[in-house]
């Protein structure tokens, strides 16, 4: 048993499909997804890193624990700079139980929008 997630790169339409699905089914969504977010071969999570230094991203609200979070920030991170990013923008929903640790993670809310900066 894994104890944390692992972020794989999706290849196919049919892994997008997947990824959409099961972020459906947790009454959530994200848009354009590169990556998916796993433990032990279950979907908990995925990401969509653009050309643009932004990150969307979707956590299982159940099945991703703050430790989770932190681990995936740091992963995130390490993308991000990869691509040339050592700074970008990530959202975050209003609504998301994730929101009010924003600020904790080492995020800073841009603007109403609740688009906030992370990076190394």
């Amino acid at each position: 048993m894994n104890a944390f997630p692992t972020v794989k790169l999706i290849q196919t339409l049919e892994q997008e499909a997947l990824v959409l699905h099961a972020a459906r089914a947790n009454n959530d969504s994200i848009i354009h997804p590169t990556h998916v977010v796993e433990r032990n071969g279950e979907i908990i999570g995925a990401s969509s890193f653009g050309r643009i230094p932004v990150l969307l991203l979707w956590n299982h609200t159940e099945k991703v624990s703050a430790k989770d979070s932190m681990h995936l920030k740091r992963v995130y991170d390490s993308i991000m700079e990869t691509k040339g990013f050592p700074r970008y923008f990530v959202a975050c929903n209003e609504n998301s139980p994730y929101n009010s640790y924003m600020k904790r993670f080492g995020y800073n809310p841009v603007w109403k929008t609740e688009i906030f900066e992370g990076g190394l």
